[in-house]
């Protein structure tokens, strides 16, 4: 019976030495980084490093606070995440501001199948109130969510519809628009979906054509890179298209 000590094959072998895990172990690591993040307030850091540089703003359209977060939202998310960290690492000063749409009906469907036959009993402002906690509930899980999967933001101060702040400056920025027309009377044209609940009355117009009886109509274009409204109008006869659920058209 040999008596020799067996060759341990590894000694032979001329390895490099690390503390780095073989494991990924990603349920633990990852969490624990995200805490690390927010522990050393990585993305105020971010800002301080990159104040005075060049701007560069992403417009993020927000998602419905009306229930968790699914594979849409996710990948909507992480791309954008992806447009703000590779702007960043360009030496941008890219800050992201999330938001919530907490209006409409993806809301409205959620707290009608929640509050069921016991709605028919309720007033308006009852079932406004639901809806207006059961966004506030959801955006809760969509932020936490949101932040598992490591996107960075001011997830403190984030925009949300449904606020005290957006909708006085909703109703600032229309007041300004109209004082911009200068014009002695207003003919608002609402569209809105024929299955919404709370507004069974009104009819759906999505994606349709029409033409307008006036004799000119303001046609009003948004400018990302100054403040404020251009105006252009339009001589009678040409076509109006409402390529989605447009909430006001103004014709003067």
């Amino acid at each position: 019976m040999s008596t020799e000590t067996p060759l341990d094959l590894k000694k032979t072998i001329n390895l490099p030495k690390t503390g780095f895990a073989q494991k990924a172990n990603l349920a633990q690591s990852e969490p624990a980084r995200l805490k690390k993040w927010s522990q050393i307030g990585l993305y105020e850091k971010i800002r301080r490093a990159r104040e005075g540089a060049e701007k560069f703003i992403l417009h993020d359209g927000p998602p419905y606070a009306n229930a968790d977060i699914h594979l849409g939202t996710a990948m909507n998310k992480i791309l954008k995440d992806f447009i703000v960290k590779s702007r960043t690492m360009m030496s941008y000063d890219a800050p992201y501001v999330p938001g919530y749409d907490c209006h409409g009906l993806p809301i409205e469907l959620y707290v009608e199948r929640k509050l069921g036959a016991k709605k028919a009993n309720m007033p308006p402002v009852s079932i406004r109130r639901a809806c207006r906690e059961h966004a506030s509930e959801a955006l809760k899980r969509q932020t936490r969510d949101f932040q598992r999967l490591g996107i960075l933001g001011d997830w403190d101060n984030p925009y949300l519809t449904m606020s005290n702040h957006y909708e006085a400056e909703t109703a600032r920025l229309f007041g300004r628009f109209v004082e911009l027309l200068d014009v002695d009377g207003l003919v608002g044209f609402s569209a809105a979906s024929a299955q919404a609940p709370f507004a069974l009355a009104r009819l759906a117009a999505f994606d349709c054509r029409r033409r307008l009886d006036a004799d000119r109509f303001v046609l009003v274009v948004f400018s990302a890179l100054e403040r404020g409204f251009r105006i252009e109008t339009i001589e009678r006869g040409d076509d109006l298209v409402l390529e989605r659920d447009a909430g006001l058209n103004l014709a003067a």
